[in-house]
């Protein structure tokens, strides 16, 4: 099932799910000048949530993944208070105005060009696309898996650039700091 919303103003007092993980799926657009407004949480587990315009605010947790999820912002204003994305999850960003507090990549899927302006988590999953963090970025993760590429050329799709501080934390419990300014990471 396919819901296309461009106009009115959707309001959910509990928490709004999308698909389910037994196999029912669905399909949400968001477009035009359409609101929605989730009181809760919000979790996409099995189905599509494109957003091309519009205005999308979840004031807990949204979260992508589960069974086969994916949410695409190419138009319009996403915010939430926190943005997960799990197994089984895409999040792909081409447009729009993502304003999250807290973005965790633990297991799932980054696509296009991801605008951080808060904190930025990776622990686990795939990062095919840049990470414009104007914000913190904490990257844990194995430690071979992360390495500063070369300035002034892209050797492939999968970038950091980053304008605000970045924590690395290739052990659990060991972060260190590192003040960089307009540095390029590229995940290997």
């Amino acid at each position: 099932m396919t819901l296309q919303q461009t106009q009115h103003t959707l309001r959910v007092a509990g928490n709004l799910v999308l698909g389910d993980s037994n196999g029912g799926s669905g399909n949400y657009q968001l477009g035009g000048t359409g609101r929605i407004f989730a009181a809760r949480d919000e979790q996409i587990i099995n189905g599509s949530f494109a957003q091309h315009g519009g205005r999308h605010i979840v004031m807990q947790k949204l979260t992508v993944g589960g069974g086969n999820a994916s949410y695409l912002l190419d138009g319009g204003i996403l915010a939430a208070n926190v943005i997960e994305v799990i197994p089984g999850g895409t999040f792909a960003e081409t447009g729009g105005i993502l304003q999250a507090n807290t973005f965790n990549l633990d297991g799932g899927t980054v696509e296009g060009t991801l605008r951080n302006r808060g904190t930025f988590n990776y622990s686990s999953g795939s990062f095919h696309g840049k990470l414009l963090n104007e914000g913190v970025a904490v990257l844990s993760s194995n430690a071979g898996k992360l390495a500063p590429a070369a300035m002034g050329r892209q050797e492939k799709d999968d970038d950091f650039a980053t304008f605000g501080p970045v924590l690395m934390s290739p052990v659990p419990r060991q972060v260190q700091s590192w003040p960089l300014q307009r540095k390029t990471w590229q995940m290997r």
